[in-house]
């Protein structure tokens, strides 16, 4: 959170502020994978992943945390497997009810 509040917090080079619709409005038009492709590898003058080192779910999750604060509708990504295991869950707990 603090590696990406410090320039989006104040709009800082031109970050899209948290939260500002206007600004990230064309942004999120772009769709999720531009957005974290550019978080990722960096765009103008912000650095690869905010400048720090961080995994790329992580990177994904911040991502839309930040888009859908100004209106984005992006689904959170989930960790490789994660949903398939949630998806069998009901259906394991359903067949153990039996």
């Amino acid at each position: 959170k603090a590696q990406c509040t410090a320039c989006h917090t104040a709009g800082v080079v031109g970050a899209p502020k948290f939260g500002d619709a206007a600004a990230w409005a064309p942004r999120i038009q772009t769709g999720y994978d531009a957005l974290l492709n550019a978080a990722l590898k960096g765009k103008n003058a912000m650095a690869a992943q905010g400048g720090g080192e961080f995994q790329d779910l992580e990177i994904g999750r911040a991502v839309v945390y930040m888009a859908n604060a100004a209106g984005g509708k992006f689904a959170e990504p989930q960790a490789a497997g994660a949903p398939a295991e949630a998806a069998s869950a009901p259906a394991e707990a359903a067949s153990a009810a039996k």
